[in-house]
């Protein structure tokens, strides 16, 4: 207790000062990343991709934000075999027709062109690819639904939401195997 003897009574108020300081700006630092886990957290998006096939008129994939927060689509990617392809501009989406083995068949494709770095606000959805047959009697797009939806590959969307984390989610044939 040497050390205490030679101070005073502002000395010790200076210290205990300091000390307090010193745990306040720990306990707002802690806040701080408190705060930012849960604003984070707040602002989650969650990317799910839903194919929407019926037969006798169209076959359809669909982005839906599920999530609390707006998605910022980052990229998109398709797989054939072990190759990556990405989606970014129309030629991608026709090159996509291509590699899929649907090029002598007669059906429209409409894409969503604008789906790199497009936001999709919280409970939102957006069609993402959508195969019509307008020429054809419904028998003849029954048969042609299902070539598309047996060619179908495996998409990869990825995503981040407003605080930079990034997220990816997936959609394969597997699971629309079941609705044909």
């Amino acid at each position: 207790m040497e050390f205490f003897s030679g101070l005073n009574n502002s000395d010790i108020t200076a210290i205990s000062s300091m000390v307090i300081a010193f745990f306040a700006f720990a306990v707002a630092l802690f806040q701080g990343v408190i705060t930012r886990q849960h604003n984070v957290l707040s602002l989650r998006p969650l990317i799910s991709i839903s194919s929407e096939i019926v037969l006798s008129q169209d076959v359809s994939l669909r982005l839906s934000n599920s999530g609390v927060g707006p998605a910022i689509i980052t990229s998109v990617y398709y797989l054939i075999g072990n190759k990556k392809f990405e989606l970014r501009v129309g030629e991608d989406f026709h090159d996509l027709r291509g590699r899929m083995g649907l090029t002598d068949f007669d059906f429209d494709l409409v894409c969503n062109l604008s789906i790199f770095k497009s936001i999709i606000p919280a409970a939102e959805d957006m069609v993402f690819l959508k195969f019509i047959n307008v020429k054809h009697p419904e028998y003849e797009t029954v048969e042609l639904n299902e070539k598309i939806v047996k060619s179908l590959p495996k998409f990869i969307i990825n995503y981040k939401c407003l605080y930079e984390k990034k997220y990816t989610s997936e959609w394969s044939k597997s699971v629309a195997r079941d609705l044909v």
